[in-house]
């Protein structure tokens, strides 16, 4: 393996990394109103909800801190995976808020908190390492004060993309148009990521049949959501109307894309009339404008592997990530080594894809 790492001369751009704050919210205070930190500090709220109860005991890798502390919350020694696997740049995208965007019904709340967290990771991430760089959360319950923290913190150094998480209104319901005309004006992708709490108290973002029991059938189902609110975007016609829009969706799973475009594309040729709005095949629209990171990576024999990719054309939408520190992380040398084959390909999909879909904003020269 270390031979493997050694040899190993294409930088990659990891899509996905999730820091983590200790200690629930009282790191946060610093950073709320005195009228907000004294409502938390009453209430004991605790930064947390969800409605599987894990396997494995936490979401997180136990074997990567020998301090005790959470791993991902030090970002001192996060920085040791990046200097392992040659990480150039690692995208932050924060859970903890998103989680409570989607199961706290208070949106004043809401907002209070994923602003705070902002703060906290700029302060503290960012100013670390010139690697980090943060997808900053906004509140998915009201657009307005979403737009006002895109505006607030989109000319940070460092911020480079909109975290968006899912409630029970798709994303292509014009509901989210203001969100959308600020991203294009800010030059900064949405990021939307599964939080694992999708529709615990707002509802579902489109999961068939409800609730899932076990958590393994929530983790066997996440790309049904991603599916179904691409489906949204296209036949709602955002990207005719938004077509500088950018949509990332991450760890949702990318294997049944190429179906779900073939599906699309005959769907639209014999249903047209229903929605002249969507001016070019639905496939079009997915290979410009959404894009996918790549873990997790489903199992399958090389040559399937290598024709999915064409199928959908990873070599330009394809991000990747590796979910780090995540038990079920995908690591950069695994990725290499496994799947992609072609030099071309495994450069596009390891750095130049996330060098161009987030504006060159990846740079740190």
């Amino acid at each position: 393996m270390d031979k493997l790492r050694s040899s190993n001369q294409i930088k990659s751009i990891d899509c996905d990394v999730h820091p983590v704050v200790n200690n629930g919210l009282e790191p946060l205070y610093k950073y709320m109103t005195q009228s907000w930190k004294q409502k938390f500090k009453m209430s004991g709220l605790v930064p947390h909800s969800n409605r599987h109860v894990n396997p494995r005991g936490s979401v997180t890798r136990k074997d990567i801190t020998l301090d005790g502390s959470t791993a991902g919350s030090d970002p001192i020694l996060t920085k040791d995976y990046l200097d392992e696997f040659n990480v150039e740049s690692a995208v932050l995208i924060a859970m903890q808020p998103s989680q409570l965007s989607v199961v706290w019904t208070d949106a004043d709340m809401v907002n209070a908190v994923a602003s705070a967290y902002n703060d906290y990771f700029i302060e503290n991430w960012l100013s670390a390492d010139k690697r980090y760089h943060l997808t900053i959360n906004v509140n998915p319950q009201d657009p307005q004060l979403a737009v006002k923290e895109i505006k607030r913190l989109s000319k940070v150094s460092g911020v480079v993309g909109i975290n968006l998480p899912l409630i029970n209104i798709m994303l292509g319901d014009r509901y989210y148009y203001p969100i959308y005309k600020a991203a294009i004006e800010e030059n900064l992708p949405i990021v939307t990521h599964i939080t694992g709490a999708e529709g615990t108290y707002l509802g579902s973002a489109s999961l068939a049949g409800g609730l899932t029991k076990y958590y393994v059938e929530r983790y066997i189902t996440y790309p049904q959501i991603a599916y179904s609110n691409i489906v949204n975007l296209i036949f709602e016609g955002v990207f005719e109307k938004f077509p500088d829009l950018k949509v990332i969706f991450a760890e949702y799973g990318f294997s049944g894309l190429g179906p779900l475009m073939t599906r699309m594309d005959q769907s639209w040729r014999n249903l047209r009339i229903e929605t002249p709005w969507v001016k070019k095949r639905p496939s079009e629209y997915i290979k410009e404008n959404i894009f996918f990171t790549t873990q997790p990576i489903d199992e399958m024999q090389q040559d399937h592997f290598d024709q999915m990719i064409e199928m959908i054309d990873g070599k330009n939408n394809l991000l990747f990530s590796s979910d780090y520190p995540h038990w079920d992380n995908d690591m950069p040398d695994e990725t290499f080594h496994r799947l992609f084959k072609d030099d071309d390909v495994r450069k596009c999909i390891l750095r130049d894809n996330a060098l161009r879909i987030f504006n060159e904003r990846l740079r740190n020269d």
